[in-house]
């Protein structure tokens, strides 16, 4: 793709002019490119970035953002095409994903490898493609060398099926019209057949052939009939998988004798002397006869292959998700691509590692301190801290995502230093811990800061007892979920102030529904370090703000503190400062007091155009350009203070910085706003000398100073006793200490713990619990979080966990390991139901009559779906199909031959989702005229990410369907006549989240009251129903659930809806079933 790409882009100096011309003629506005990025307004912009997309992505509101493109587009990124270019000439017109929030584009394979080769006009319009005249497909050389070097194909078939005119290649011949002939090699493949049973590569518009030789043969992928099947036997539409009793992957291991290397990679990876087949063999315990080659290339899928210095699968996977999503073999891409275009396959623990300056000692435990920088900033002040202290009775390794100004301070204060390390990845901090771990004896780690999250989920995967610092609210951390997971991955949390505490724990409950308060959180302010990037305290002479401002010794300085941006509210200092002033005018009845302000750090530059500009504006037009300064980057702040008489901390969020210690620490007086910082709780807890005002409120802050100025401008020691007395840094330093105590007593609680998790009774169902950290064991996170109080998600199919950690939370009161057996004995409420498993065993079929209500929106899933529905041809079904968009013909032909009844289509336009459609059918079509309901629509949540709406939707399929055994299990559930709704169990932990207003206004439009907390419904709103115990819903207005697009992701009346189903059918005298079937999850 990227050489045909460039040949077009770059065919002549005429054809970039005319590039660089669609990109002028799109109404753009650069001007944020321009600033960011910082381009004279005198230079071309637009060729700026033309010659330097690479480095400067660009964003436009509302159009493009080129860093999201690429990562929503990896055959774009991969290809090294520029984004915006490509968007313009191909990804618009192809819909492509350019902006948050839109619906995930599904590259098509064509329009990843045949980029068509052809001069381009005199004229391009904006937004067209540049091959409009094509008549047949130009394919990319590795297609072509692939089918050339199986010898399994016998061309001269393929010539002779089509007649070929002599000297006619016919593998240039196919690879340009495959998409109209049909190939046939007898015995080995039909495309005809194979993409009629591989329907991914169908939808996805791949060449069926080359797939094959690529992918599908390795991935043991059906080609040929295996038992001659005629040919109307292979237009059959595929069944879908048994789900019943589904086993675990085999590992299937041929002997040397037995091997037979068919697939056209045998002997791409016998060639290549980089890998190491006895080390494979060793590590998989194979037998002495066993062909590696052979057993790697049937298991990839299932192998996690190690060639100690040169390949990791699970890093390339991870690293390019590209290789990932698209089914390729990760060895044979690398070896055939990825080595040559320089992807990384292998991480080495000796490339990140630097010996420091601290000498090993066997007998002391070895600790590792993990920062996200080491930058002389905040967080990483304290990290280096630690580690200097903690190294008197530890050996200290620490690790850094990012290097820094601290480089060779954290160098001094270790043994060892692994720097940068997990920037992109924690997988990437997994595989050098891991290491890391083989040379040392790892005690403990302490991470720092929310930011090193990678590294403390890494540490966490091992079990290492771990304490994190955590500095930061949750309200600027991105993405969404990293404090809450955070919160849940260490063993124990400390905060610098309860405001921070509370911050993240509204995360916790609000990104990731946790709603019990975990009992490993400790709040502890980090004390008073003295810190300065330079030690000649001659240098801070230059410092002194008065003498360098010219400020009188007998004038009131107050001075603000950060870099100049928005977070730190510089412009809110500002606003504050012109308050005062106006205040001081307004009250002055003889000389008013002479008073100045500063601010102290770098940042100030008369060419930002994001802050600083409009800043200067302010201040000028505010009257204060005489009396407000900047002093530009300090070495020394704490001597930087001995000028000052009120420090102002204005930011918008702060949490607990080390600049307000030193104000204290120098006797300022403090003004802040409340719930902006921990410093706001400090003050108020311990009465220091200080003013907190309402947050943002800088109006009523100026007010307060003036009102309080004398009292404010007398140093008399106060606040100066209170860094020594409660932020003194050798008592944080003991409560980090004692913190790393109380996690390895966790982490053994756990370990203990263990033994009974797996031989109690119910036991515990990893598949089910589907939860771990970075892909380790799913009972230690379970254990884990409920040693911390707290739980994610249920542990089997009927456990009550959640209703249990309601009454019984852990509270230290008795062993963990007794603890453990009595939570796993909670079964759900009574009201909950039962749960039957399903195993496809038979079972007698409900006779009675069966609606089934289907939503469309997503077209290209009514195959999937109508393949599922056909299990149900031993009942009786009437399908009732709601579509927001025209069904063709295609599809109604499946959709009729997928039951056995009737078929009525409804056109209804796209609101309420899928529920108005169902809500409309029922009450004016199903209820008084069937026995059951199911209701079922086209579920992809595309928003959400990582396959995560497909494996949902394959879930609940499985488990309300499944297949004709499966299905005659679950709908048999009727037979009983007290059974009123059957839907999927589920194991996450749920419950009424923001829906409490709709729930409400929902049952009391019934005559019903809410009965929460709404543990258990049926997630995703699929399910069965007895169609008398959903009658109530006869006395809903018909356009309750009629809400427009766009619908919110949580907090509505639709939302509302799936969790009072239970409720709606337990007040109809009905009860509710779950079914679950083994090995599932989503």
């Amino acid at each position: 793709m990227k050489d045909l790409f460039e040949k077009i882009l770059g065919r002549s100096r005429n054809t970039r002019e005319k590039i660089h011309d669609i990109l002028h003629r799109r109404d753009l506005d650069w001007s944020e490119y321009r600033a960011r990025h910082g381009v004279p307004h005198k230079e071309d912009v637009v060729g700026h970035y033309l010659r330097h997309w690479r480095t400067c992505p660009v964003r436009f509101a509302g159009l493009f953002d080129s860093e999201y493109y690429l990562m929503h587009n990896p055959d774009v990124a991969s290809a090294a095409i520029n984004p915006l270019v490509h968007f313009i000439m191909y990804g618009e017109n192809e819909g492509r994903t350019s902006l948050p929030g839109q619906l995930e584009y599904q590259v098509p394979q064509a329009s990843i490898d045949s980029v068509v080769v052809m001069s381009v006009s005199d004229t391009i319009p904006a937004g067209a493609c540049v091959e409009e005249a094509v008549t047949e497909t130009v394919f990319d050389s590795n297609e072509y060398r692939a089918l050339k070097e199986c010898t399994a194909l016998a061309w001269g078939e393929y010539i002779q099926q089509l007649n070929l005119a002599e000297g006619t290649d016919p593998i240039d011949h196919y690879l340009r019209h495959w998409k109209t002939d049909v190939v046939r090699f007898e015995g080995l493949f039909d495309s005809k057949y194979y993409l009629t049973h591989n329907p991914d590569v169908a939808v996805a518009s791949i060449n069926p052939l080359v797939h094959f030789v690529t992918f599908g043969e390795s991935e043991g992928r059906a080609a040929w009939p295996a038992d001659s099947t005629t040919k109307a036997e292979s237009d059959t539409p595929q069944q879908p998988p048994d789900s019943t009793n589904t086993p675990e992957p085999q590992i299937e291991h041929k002997t040397a004798s037995e091997s037979v290397p068919t697939s056209p990679y045998y002997h791409v990876l016998k060639k290549c002397g980089a890998l190491n087949w006895d080390e494979y063999r060793q590590r998989l315990n194979l037998s002495p006869d066993t062909d590696p080659i052979g057993h790697y290339l049937k298991n990839w899928k299932s192998v996690h292959a190690v060639f100690s210095g040169f390949f990791d699968s699970e890093l390339y996977l991870e690293m390019y998700p590209d290789i990932a999503e698209h089914g390729v073999n990760p060895l044979v891409h690398f070896v055939q691509y990825g080595n040559g275009e320089g992807r990384i396959a292998w991480m080495s623990l000796d490339k990140c590692a630097t010996a420091g300056l601290q000498v090993y000692q066997p007998d002391l435990p070895t600790l590792l301190v993990v920062t996200h920088e080491t930058s002389a900033t905040g967080a990483p002040v304290v990290a280096l801290e630690a580690a200097r202290r903690l190294g008197k009775r530890y050996n200290i390794i620490a690790a850094s995502r990012r290097t820094g100004a601290l480089h060779d301070a954290f160098l001094a204060a270790s043994v060892m230093l692994i720097e940068p390390i997990g920037w992109h990845r924690s997988l990437e901090a997994k595989i050098i811990f891991g290491q890391l771990m083989q040379r040392y004896p790892i005690h403990a780690c302490i991470t720092n800061s929310v930011e090193s999250f990678n590294l403390l989920s890494a540490a966490a995967h091992y079990g290492l007892p771990t304490v994190t610092l955590i500095h930061e609210f949750s309200e600027y951390t991105r993405p969404r979920g990293k404090m809450g997971f955070s919160l849940l991955a260490a063993d124990v949390v400390i905060y610098p102030a309860e405001s921070l505490k509370q911050s993240g724990l509204h995360a916790l409950k609000n990104d990731l529904a946790v709603k019990h308060v975990p009992n490993h959180i400790h709040v502890k302010p980090q004390g008073s370090m003295q810190f300065s990037t330079k030690t000649d305290e001659d240098e801070d002479a230059q410092h002194i703000l008065r003498r360098r401002f010219n400020i009188p010794e007998n004038a009131i300085l107050i001075a603000g503190a950060g870099h100049v941006q928005p977070r730190k509210g510089v412009d809110w200092f500002a606003e504050t400062a012109y308050y005062i002033t106006r205040h001081l005018n307004s009250k002055a009845r003889g000389k008013r007091p002479d008073v100045h302000f500063v601010w102290i750090g770098g940042g100030f530059d008369e060419n930002d155009m994001e802050v600083s500009v409009w800043l200067k504006t302010f201040i000028d037009h505010a009257g204060l350009s005489e009396r407000m300064h900047f002093s530009g980057h300090v070495d020394s702040v704490s001597s930087a203070f001995r000028d000052v008489d009120i420090y102002l901390l204005t930011s918008r969020l702060d949490p607990f910085p080390n600049v307000a210690i030193d104000a204290l620490e120098a006797d300022c007086s403090i003004g802040c706003f409340a719930g902006a910082s921990g410093v706001a709780d400090f003050v108020t807890e311990h009465k220091a000398r200080s003013v907190v005002a309402p947050y943002g409120d800088c109006e009523r802050l100026a007010r307060l100073v003036v009102d309080k100025l004398t009292w404010l401008t007398q140093r008399n020691g106060v606040n100066a006793r209170l860094v020594h007395e409660e932020l003194s840094i050798d008592h944080y330093m003991n409560v980090i200490e004692d913190a790393l105590v109380e996690a390895r007593y966790r982490q053994d609680d756990v370990v203990g713990a263990l033994q009974k998790l797996s031989t109690g009774y119910p036991p515990f169902d990893g598949t089910f619990y589907a939860n771990n950290f970075d892909k380790g064991n799913p009972a230690h996170h379970f254990l884990a979080l409920l040693r911390k109080g707290v739980v994610y998600g249920k542990p089997f199919p009927g456990s009550g966990i959640q209703h249990f950690l309601d009454t019984r939370p852990y509270d230290n009161s008795e062993p963990f390991d007794e603890y453990v057996e009595t939570a796993m004995s909670a079964g759900s409420e009574e009201e909950a139901g039962k749960v039957f498993l399903v195993n496809g065993q038979p079972a007698e079929s409900f006779k009675g009559k069966i609606a089934l209500q289907f939503h469309v929106y997503y077209q290209d899933l009514i195959p999937e779906y109508s393949a599922y529905f056909s299990c149900l041809s031993d009942h009786s079904v009437d399908l009732y199909v709601s579509h927001v968009h025209p069904i063709n013909e295609k599809y109604r032909e499946i959709l009729e031959s997928a039951v056995s009844g009737q078929v009525y289509y409804t056109h209804i336009p796209n609101e309420g989702r899928d529920v108005y459609p169902f809500h409309v059918t029922f009450t004016s079509s199903i209820l008084d005229h069937y026995d059951v309901v199911g209701h079922f629509h086209t579920k992809k949540s595309k928003d959400s990410g990582e396959g995560l709406g497909n494996r949902w939707r394959r879930y609940l399929l499985a488990n309300l369907i499944g297949s004709r055994q499966a299905a005659a299990q679950i709908l048999g559930q009727f037979n009983d006549p007290e059974v009123g709704l059957v839907y999927a169990e589920d194991h996450h932990c749920v419950d009424e989240a923001s829906n409490g207003i709709y729930i409400e206004e929902l049952l009391r439009s019934v005559g019903l009251e809410p009965n929460p907390p709404y543990y258990h419904f049926p997630l995703g709103t699929m399910f069965w129903a007895r169609v008398p115990a959903l009658k109530l819903l006869a006395q809903l207005d018909e356009e309750t659930f009629r809400l427009p697009e766009p619908i919110p992701y949580d907090g509505s009346v639709l939302h509302a809806f799936e969790r009072i189903i239970p409720q709606l059918v337990s007040s109809a005298g009905y009860v509710s079933c779950r079914v679950y079937t083994s090995k599932t999850t989503w």
